[in-house]
């Protein structure tokens, strides 16, 4: 019999000034967690996604201001593949509206939220990650500069959701073709 907690997710909060380097040129920020921060009786794998994303403003010219950017996780995601090979588009952050500036007269900035869509976007990953890395890019996968008024504040949170090894073993069987089980 199963109840509520047999899948129990890990959640993850992750600042940029705690991060390895809080003030990198580009936005592309990694950090090393304790092994404490994860149970180790786990399983081996985990889905990964996005539960919300705050930041500043991306603004840093003309050139990089656009409506939408993505956010990038790491890689190595089982059951993710892309053409551009920059890591795991986790979800992206869309330009919410220009704000004005009250102690800069005639000054706008943009404030972005996170894009929440239908269908949550789960990679499966190696359970119990110790570095982390994460990264904003444009829509062409490059990743951004950093704002030239330091620093710029981010804060995104993670969940981890573990699969049960024995259900994992049987969904991948039942999600193949048999042509290479012998015939009954």
């Amino acid at each position: 019999m199963s109840n509520h907690l047999d899948n129990l997710p890990d959640f993850l909060t992750l600042y940029t000034v705690d991060s390895l380097d809080p003030t990198p040129p580009a936005l592309n920020f990694n950090w090393t967690l304790p092994s404490s921060y994860y149970s180790n009786q786990r399983a081996t794998s985990c889905y990964v996604s996005i539960v919300d994303s705050f930041c500043e403003s991306i603004t840093n010219s003309t050139a990089q201001n656009e409506d939408a950017y993505l956010i990038t996780f790491g890689d190595g995601g089982s059951n993710y593949h892309s053409t551009h090979n920059t890591g795991i588009v986790l979800g992206g952050v869309v330009r919410k509206a220009w704000v004005a500036v009250p102690t800069a007269p005639n000054t706008q900035v943009n404030t972005y939220e996170f894009m929440k869509t239908g269908a949550m976007l789960q990679p499966l990953i190696a359970a119990r990650p110790q570095t982390i890395n994460l990264a904003l890019a444009n829509l062409n996968g490059d990743v951004l500069a950093r704002p030239s008024n330091p620093p710029f504040d981010w804060v995104v949170t993670l969940r981890f959701d573990y699969v049960n090894q024995e259900r994992q073993a049987e969904g991948m069987l039942n999600s193949f073709t048999n042509n290479l089980l012998p015939s009954k």
